[in-house]
């Protein structure tokens, strides 16, 4: 047979599309398929009712090995990014925790330089529990900041990652090409749950990490700390 080509098409491996598109016809033809046809394709308008669409079309056919779904086309494909996933909370659990321990040394140095107000507390009659609330207080204030900030400037970078992604091309690096993930911009999917409770966690975590070097300047000897005024 001979055709003219009319057209070319780029692909992308995040969707099936075919090699060529060819008027049925001449593809039956082509294929020894008479009138047949080798599959029918069905687009529906929330991807994510495949799954139930399908256990019906299975119910009506009465045969499961001729329909697939997209979620089958790419299950390793969801299978390496639900371990990419795995992997990325295992590294931000790292950074949170390095943080956390981090906010622990700030807050020794803290009680250091301010040993001499700690005695003078405990010798104006502070109760240890009262000098533990006001270091306890500033590293929740810390954490709490920190998570803000935190949350805020990445759902910055989340909402201009078209222009970040773009200056990075200018720069000649592009870690997330058209050709791998199939669009000019990185996909993103925005989870304020998921969000929420990474900044609840290194706000506790550098919370407790405070409570350390608190309970440390509040078992400070108010002599010792008197006496280096």
């Amino acid at each position: 047979k001979e055709v003219q080509v009319i057209g070319v098409y780029a692909a992308s491996q995040m969707a099936v599309t075919p090699d060529i598109f060819v008027p049925l016809p001449l593809a039956q033809d082509l294929a020894g398929l008479t009138d047949g046809v080798q599959g029918l394709a069905l687009r529906l308008e929330d991807p994510y009712q495949a799954e139930p669409v399908a256990i019906k079309v299975r119910q009506h056919l009465g045969s499961v090995e001729y329909v697939k779904t997209w979620g089958d086309e790419y299950k390793p494909f969801f299978q390496l990014i639900s371990q990419q996933r795995v992997m990325m909370y295992f590294v931000l659990s790292f950074i949170v925790l390095i943080s956390a321990f981090s906010m622990m040394a700030v807050m020794f140095t803290v009680t250091i330089q301010k040993r001499r107000e700690i005695g003078v507390m405990k010798a104006l009659g502070a109760a240890p529990m009262q000098i533990v609330k006001v270091f306890l207080y500033q590293g929740m204030l810390l954490g709490f900041s920190g998570a803000v900030l935190g949350i805020g400037i990445g759902r910055l970078v989340i909402y201009f990652r078209g222009y970040i992604q773009e200056a990075m091309r200018v720069l000649g690096f592009d870690p997330f090409s058209a050709s791998l993930t199939g669009s000019g911009v990185i996909p993103v999917y925005n989870n304020p749950v998921e969000q929420l409770f990474i900044g609840l966690m290194a706000f506790v975590l550098c919370s407790l990490a405070a409570l350390v070097p608190a309970f440390f300047a509040a078992r400070s000897d108010a002599a010792k700390s008197l006496r280096n005024l």
